[in-house]
């Protein structure tokens, strides 16, 4: 009988649920659009190597899933404390407790993402309220800064090139769209905006 080496395809379809990315990062639901994926098997103590075309995907993310997340990312060392987010729709609103000195006051801020260059995502902060009244400049930045320096993300050193076209929040929910080119073992010479066509450099939010 033939001995098979390579399996290749030129579109798969892939659905999963509740993918654990690590313990406080899971996609409730994430569907991967594959082409021209290429599969060689480890025979004869040859190592296992996968490759695939531009591979679209979009995930969603649970209220239940972020606030994991949230709890997961900020440290007890840091001002902030009990941090809760609710999503609506194109925005979020955290609420949670600013911690100085021996004050701990209660703060509710609206936040959107920020999407720059497709690689890089943070919070830009507004309407903030601290014990019920207005909030002064500084703390604004001071809980803005903390929020991105824990919850700030960087896929220019990603394992595989991927690059996010969109992060959109909706009701009870968070979804990103994007695109991936996946490969085992990873190649590290590859760069997202040089093998993801499409790609912009402005700012987007949603």
């Amino acid at each position: 009988m033939r001995e098979i080496q390579t399996i290749t395809a030129g579109a798969a379809t892939i659905s999963l649920r509740n993918a654990c990315i690590s313990p406080d990062i899971i996609v409730d639901e994430l569907v991967l659009e594959a082409a021209d994926l290429s599969f060689k098997l480890g025979v004869e103590g040859q190592e296992f190597k996968f490759s695939s075309g531009e591979t679209r995907f979009q995930g969603m993310f649970t209220e239940a899933s972020v606030n994991r997340l949230i709890t997961g990312s900020i440290p007890l060392d840091t001002p902030l404390r009990n941090v809760k987010v609710a999503l609506y729709s194109g925005r979020a609103q955290l609420k949670g407790h600013f911690v100085k000195s021996v004050m701990s006051l209660p703060f509710t801020l609206d936040a959107k993402p920020v999407l720059t260059n497709g690689i890089r995502l943070s919070l830009e902060c507004s309407s903030t309220q601290i014990g019920g009244i207005g909030m002064p400049g500084a703390a604004v930045d001071i809980i803005e800064r903390v929020l991105n320096e824990r919850l700030f993300l960087d896929l220019s050193k990603a394992v595989f090139p991927v690059r996010l076209d969109e992060v959109r929040c909706e009701p009870g929910r968070l979804t990103i769209v994007g695109r991936a080119r996946l490969g085992w073992p990873p190649d590290n010479t590859l760069e997202s905006d040089k093998v993801l066509s499409g790609y912009s450099d402005s700012v987007e939010s949603k």
